[in-house]
């Protein structure tokens, strides 16, 4: 007994090194870039818009996008019950490693770990999400909401993840000032500076005194890397009217926040938003 609460106190201070390197990195723009992305198997959508997503985890940290609310209208997501039919690795009884979140706090702009743990006959805690004081994790998911999963093991841990429904009205999440982790809510692409596109409000532009703007990082499957895409404002010097541009000041045309994909925007301001308008 004695030996297997010293291996859990030999984990837990190896579990929060970890997590204190993760969170100084992920704050930065490189480690923005560099962190891990997640491939999707794609998205199924029924005609009473009820459907699933299914996703295939990589090893090491995974970037999920909720798409899908509750069943019933308006209701929140299980943390206990989103990754239904995956396989995930629990820390055990021999305070062997396992899997765990890092879920992003608009609110409070920062993370909150949530640990997987197996079956754990020491602290007597059946397989499920807990948090840091080993308390059942009780976290709800709404579209929009985004959050790293890290999986010691990849390729096995498949499966449906946030089987809901479509929301039937448009998703308008509020932006804060510093950086945001949002996610595309609903099951369609939406095509930046295109159509659909997601309504803005509020955002700082890049002006004609080259006043900082906010901008966004978008995970692009394809080169398996973030875009750094910038909004900049009525600019007489460089002839741009307000909209997104990339680095080279180019207009920023076919690219879009696919399903289940989660963004970075970084807000200079006080207060904005993005409207995502509802596919039904």
């Amino acid at each position: 007994m004695g030996t297997r609460v010293y291996r859990a106190a030999i984990h837990w201070n190896k579990v929060f090194l970890i997590q204190e390197r993760f969170m100084k990195k992920l704050m930065t723009a490189l480690a923005i870039c560099a962190l891990a992305g997640m491939a999707s198997a794609g998205d199924v959508v029924s005609e009473n818009v009820v459907g699933y997503n299914t996703l295939t985890f990589k090893q090491g940290f995974n970037l999920i996008g909720i798409q899908f609310e509750a069943v019933a209208v308006g209701g929140a997501l299980d943390i206990q019950k989103i990754f239904s039919g995956v396989t995930l690795n629990g820390i055990d009884d021999e305070a062997n490693y396992g899997d765990f979140m890092q879920v992003w706090d608009n609110a409070s702009g920062s993370f909150v770990a949530i640990y997987y743990w197996g079956d754990n006959e020491t602290l007597e805690l059946d397989p499920a999400w807990y948090d840091v004081d080993f308390n059942l994790a009780t976290h709800a998911f709404k579209p929009g909401d985004a959050f790293w999963v890290y999986t010691s093991v990849g390729g096995s841990a498949a499966g449906a993840i946030a089987a809901g429904q479509v929301v039937k009205t448009n998703t308008v999440i509020n932006v804060k000032t510093g950086f945001n982790l949002l996610s595309n809510p609903y099951p369609i692409d939406f095509v930046i500076n295109g159509t659909p596109g997601v309504t803005v409000n509020g955002l700082v532009g890049v002006d004609d005194e080259a006043n900082y703007g906010d901008f966004m990082q978008v995970w692009d499957n394809a080169t398996g890397s973030f875009v750094a895409i910038y909004y900049w404002g009525d600019n007489e010097t460089l002839e741009l009217d307000p909209a997104w541009y990339d680095v080279d000041f180019n207009l920023v045309t076919g690219v879009s926040i696919a399903p289940n994909t989660a963004f970075w925007v970084y807000h200079g301001g006080t207060g904005a938003s993005l409207t995502f308008g509802t596919p039904l």
